[in-house]
């Protein structure tokens, strides 16, 4: 509760208050009403002596004001969110978020290209492509754009090669290309809509890249076995989450992988690579995986993990600190002695962050306070961050990443989609 909403309450307990003392002592017959209550109650003696001494001891302005100012505004302002809550303020968001979702999506579908880096794309790229279609499928509104969705999927599924999904910039396969391509394929297997003939391709798929791990730290950039300087929590977090889908994830050696991993975790935060300072966009990719397990996975990584100090960082960086994206150098593009030595890559951290914080509250690990203010933060970037272009279509540009030449970029509004979508499935 901010100070202004305090002050507001404790002037009117105050006067609330004082107009009470007021009747109580003007009229008799109300004290007579309260003294057959008490004695209904089984107390003894009368409400006007009991009303006497509390007046006695709390009747002074100051004392009034400093129990309404501490006390009394923030148990009644709780009850009020509480309340709120109960009574369908969560169904009016989801509306709310359900119609920004659909704008996007109305955005996303009418760019010529589908989809590549921005909005004024000559090639759809394949990470691009993988952003958008899983956030379609993410927000259950691919049906309502099939062909358009089945198009794209198809046209991306025909760039897979044995090896996984390459990165069309780079020209060869790569482990966050690879990744959301194994985790759509999942989403498509699952939900019967599917129209993909041979899984088997795509198993193989998994089972190398499950192979070609660093067995000390994870997955770099490419689909290949990597050192431990070049491998990226990022990276390792999409990996796991898309083999979290598959046969491998049910053996003894992926959940003692799992559990390794988020033994590397520091108060529940993850950084980029372990020698740097912890991340939002990090931290929260692995809250959202440590949700993602099954009951009895999740009871093995309790004991190595701190979920609640991840929880609290999250809520911290995002909502308090309002960080939206953040950028991470990636290392070892060049390890066939070709392209930079590192590259920058932005990561949409609100969107995480949204669905991170969302499966917190789901799994009542968030109290209504704090879901309270993400909330209203996530109110606060569709007011500032979201440009609609007409009624029924708009994009997201997050706070510290301005569009390049006035066009907007596309993977910014597919993650601001995944995370909203958290909220109204």
């Amino acid at each position: 509760m901010n100070k202004t909403a305090r002050i507001t309450l404790t002037v009117i307990l105050s006067i609330i208050e004082y107009i009470l003392i007021y009747c109580f002592n003007t009229f008799d017959f109300l004290i007579s009403i309260f003294d057959s209550i008490l004695l209904l109650m089984g107390i003894e003696g009368s409400f006007s002596s009991l009303f006497s001494n509390i007046t006695s001891y709390f009747a002074p302005a100051p004392i009034i004001y400093l129990l309404n100012y501490y006390i009394f505004s923030t148990l009644i302002y709780k009850l009020a969110l509480l309340v709120w809550h109960i009574t369908g303020h969560y169904n009016y968001l989801k509306k709310r978020y359900k119609k920004v979702i659909e704008s996007c999506i109305n955005w996303l579908i009418d760019i010529d290209i589908h989809w590549g880096v921005n909005a004024k794309s000559t090639e759809p790229q394949n990470a691009n492509t993988c952003e958008v279609l899983i956030a379609l499928r993410e927000s259950g509104l691919f049906k309502n754009k099939s062909e358009i969705y089945r198009n794209a999927l198809n046209k991306l599924l025909e760039n897979v090669t044995p090896d996984g999904l390459p990165s069309k910039s780079l020209n060869r396969s790569t482990v966050v290309c690879t990744s959301m391509m194994l985790y759509l394929v999942s989403l498509e297997k699952n939900d019967g809509f599917s129209r993909i003939e041979n899984y088997e391709k795509y198993n193989n798929i998994a089972s190398l890249l499950w192979d070609i791990r660093n067995e000390n730290l994870g997955w770099g950039v490419y689909m290949e076995k990597t050192d431990i300087q070049y491998c990226s929590f990022a990276n390792t977090s999409w990996a796991l989450q898309s083999l979290n889908m598959y046969d491998v994830s049910q053996t003894q050696e992926y959940i003692n992988f799992l559990k390794m991993i988020f033994q590397r975790s520091h108060n529940g935060k993850f950084s980029f690579s372990p020698n740097e300072g912890a991340n939002l966009v990090t931290t929260a990719k692995y809250l959202m995986l440590f949700y993602s397990l099954d009951q009895q996975k999740q009871n093995i990584i309790k004991e190595v993990y701190d979920y609640k100090s991840a929880i609290k960082f999250v809520y911290d960086q995002f909502v308090k600190q309002n960080i939206q994206k953040e950028t991470e150098t990636l290392y070892g593009i060049n390890i066939n002695q070709t392209g930079a030595k590192k590259v920058p890559w932005n990561h949409i951290s609100a969107g995480y962050a949204i669905a991170a914080l969302v499966l917190a509250y789901k799994n009542k690990d968030l109290n209504f306070i704090k879901a309270n203010g993400l909330f209203k933060h996530i109110n606060g970037i569709l007011k500032d961050n979201i440009k609609y272009t007409n009624e029924n279509k708009c994009y997201y540009t997050p706070a510290g990443m301005p569009c390049r030449d006035n066009v907007a970029y596309t993977f910014p509004t597919a993650y601001l989609i995944y995370g909203l979508s958290r909220f109204i499935d």
